[in-house]
């Protein structure tokens, strides 16, 4: 029997890469589950053109995941204040037509733009920083 060709096998169907920098960002931390699901399901939906106007109802998101209409809004909207998607078409029930929000994925170029990697900007309240470890160092020596 002959060896098998390793190289000739391939990934078939679509798939998503998720950078290292960005699931260990302090944003993607500060997500919990229910948001990085929803975060995944707008992932799922990027083809490589479309970043910009990516679709998902707040019912799709919610049927996707298993959650609540509120609790499916309240992760979009969660996943926005970290900046890992903006929300660049919005939508109502006064609305005509039937359309649902569009999304952009920060960590990808738009529109021939570069992208914004708005998560790096995101801190999350209450944290210590450096800056608040020196403080405390500094008062520690003077105490003792």
């Amino acid at each position: 029997m002959g060896k098998r060709n390793k190289q000739n096998k391939s990934l078939k169907g679509r798939f998503m890469a998720i950078p290292n920098h960005l699931w260990d960002s302090a944003a993607m931390r500060d997500c919990d589950a229910a948001s990085r699901v929803v975060f995944l399901e707008i992932l799922r939906r990027y083809d490589g053109f479309n970043n910009g106007r990516i679709p998902l109802s707040v019912r799709e998101a919610a049927e996707k995941v298993n959650i609540s209409k509120g609790t499916a809004n309240n992760k979009i909207h969660n996943l926005v204040k970290v900046g890992l998607i903006s929300i660049t078409k919005n939508s109502g029930f006064n609305m005509k037509g039937r359309t649902s929000r569009e999304y952009e994925l920060t960590f990808h170029p738009s529109n021939n733009r570069p992208a914004k990697n708005l998560f790096k900007c995101y801190q999350k309240k209450n944290s210590t920083t450096p800056n608040t470890f020196s403080l405390i160092r500094d008062t520690v020596r003077k105490i003792g």
